[in-house]
């Protein structure tokens, strides 16, 4: 039997983390030929571990119930939107998948649902189940790299209200499947609580017994909702950071070529005080200790002209 923090668990993640970094290193630059060969394979692959894992989950189980077994799980559902977005090329849509399904297929490594203990450790369902969620992963962080667009902080609201709206639906396809009898025990996405997994299973164990058996469990998911944003905002950070990086870059360029001396030295100071403290040390270290100040004088008929280079290096006097 599959269990979490066992040595197999372990392996799967360092194999899982193993990949993603690989691919990562291998693609983030290549050319727009192979971007799309390598987004085709990507997705290509990501469809047909789902289909294997679904097939390996239905070998697994004893009994056959299709209200409880429909492939409508997590990485089923994100691998059809992979599809949809490759097919589209919707720029909202790639950065829902980096937003949205990154953090969320990373949440199912590490806490792999109850029912994948039924089987061996490297059963069919467990291993393609792993894959898929690996390589969805590495497909939403390179179609960040590939992304001519920017992403900003404002794109976390689109994307978590898509996943609310998602979670909504297949809550709703949870409640008529229960009430109807289809699937008494059908728990897609965890948002009827239970024992989903080890976090919704505890977190539900949290949820006052009352009469409203349909809306409580839902409750449970919350707190993941939660922290999701927060992990949101720290996938959005680097992206800020480089971004500011280059509009500094590019308004020094600007003052530099209208040659305006004063306004560049007033855009240096207001710049290093929205600097970190560890930036500014290692700015102060690059700089040369003196400057240099190059003059020269033209005399032509009754006209003086005098001009003045200062450049970094150590002071010296050429004429």
């Amino acid at each position: 039997m599959f269990k979490l923090f066992s040595w197999q668990y372990f392996l799967y993640i360092f194999l899982a983390i193993a990949i993603v970094l690989t691919l990562v290193f291998v693609f983030r630059k290549a050319s727009e030929k192979t971007q799309k060969i390598a987004k085709i394979t990507l997705v290509s692959t990501i469809v047909a571990f789902a289909v294997l894992e679904y097939i390996g989950r239905l070998l697994m189980i004893s009994e056959f119930e299709f209200g409880e077994q429909m492939p409508i799980n997590t990485h089923h559902v994100f691998a059809i939107i992979s599809l949809y977005t490759l097919l589209t090329s919707k720029s909202s849509w790639y950065k829902f998948s980096y937003l949205v399904i990154t953090p969320v297929c990373a949440y199912q490594l590490l806490f792999v649902p109850e029912i994948y203990s039924l089987g061996s450790p490297f059963s069919l369902a467990i291993v393609c189940y792993v894959l898929t969620n690996t390589l969805l992963i590495a497909n939403s962080v390179l179609n960040m790299f590939w992304l001519e667009d920017d992403l900003e902080k404002r794109n976390i609201l689109d994307a978590s209200l898509t996943y609310v709206i998602l979670i909504a639906f297949i809550h709703i396809v949870n409640i008529i499947l229960r009430f109807s009898g289809l699937g008494i025990h059908a728990n897609y996405f965890g948002t009827m609580g239970d024992s989903y997994d080890l976090v919704i299973g505890w977190l539900h164990s949290l949820m006052p017994v009352t009469d409203m058996s349909v809306a409580v469990p839902l409750l449970c998911i919350l707190p993941l909702l939660a922290i999701l944003v927060g992990v949101q905002f720290l996938l959005v950070l680097p992206f800020e950071m480089v971004r500011s990086k280059k509009q500094a870059q590019q308004n020094m360029e600007e003052l530099i070529a209208l040659g305006n001396l004063k306004k560049q030295q007033e855009y240096r100071e207001q710049y290093r005080k929205k600097r970190s403290q560890i930036l500014l040390k290692s700015e102060n270290k690059a700089k040369p200790k003196e400057e240099k100040r190059v003059s020269n004088s033209t005399n032509s008929g009754f006209v003086t002209t005098n001009k003045t280079v200062q450049v970094n290096n150590k002071t010296d006097n050429d004429k």
